[in-house]
């Protein structure tokens, strides 16, 4: 008896190996994951800036809600308590590197004012920027949204200038729109420092 049940078990496996996926016994495999990173819509011709020395505002590492700190894209309806992480759509980098990214492509052009953003490490600045996101998710076929805070501060004078703004726009029907959409909401976030950097006075 327990000879005819190997025997069995054996012609199954080569039939298996023989038919590969006919009878469902094929390895099942994952889709592969799809990866997305924040660009700037469009490269922004500079403006002329006043000649002479400019003043260095330092860019600091962008903040993030823990919810937002992982690979996955995050997905949801605006003002709602509920967030979907899709499997298999990822950020290439991590998420606050590629907000960092584009504001400083998004701000550096627009500077008419004689100040400089400059994304170095430095420890004791005397002017810089912080930037801390509270949301930024989207739905598909929904709506994309970003909700942030921006100061300026300097190293004597402490806070120079302070916002909170709440941005959306349509997400359009695909991941690749969700992501232009957050892209281009990053990017209004960046006018509207500059504009906040260019009507500051600097010592």
């Amino acid at each position: 008896m327990m000879f005819r049940s190997l025997r069995f078990a054996l012609c199954i496996v080569l039939l298996c190996a023989t038919v590969g996926g006919g009878l469902g016994c094929a390895i099942v495999r994952s889709p592969e994951a799809t990866y997305y990173v924040l660009r700037a819509p469009q490269q922004q011709a500079s403006i002329a800036q006043p000649k002479g020395a400019l003043t260095p505002v330092h860019l600091r590492r962008v903040m993030l809600p823990a919810y937002l700190e992982r690979n996955a894209l995050v997905t949801g309806q605006a003002n709602s308590v509920r967030v979907t992480v899709p499997q298999y759509h990822a950020w290439a980098e991590p998420l606050d590197y590629g907000i960092r990214r584009v504001l400083f492509e998004a701000i550096s052009p627009a500077l008419t004012s004689p100040v400089q953003l400059v994304l170095d490490e430095n420890q004791n600045p005397e002017y810089w920027l912080s930037v801390e996101v509270l949301a930024f998710e989207g739905a598909l076929n929904g709506t994309a949204r970003l909700q942030a805070r921006y100061r300026v501060e300097h190293s004597n004078l402490g806070v120079l200038h302070t916002e909170e703004i709440n941005l959306q726009e349509p997400a359009g029907a695909s991941y690749d729109s969700l992501v232009q959409a957050q892209s281009s909401l990053v990017c209004q976030l960046g006018a509207r420092i500059s504009s906040t950097l260019n009507t500051l006075r600097y010592k």
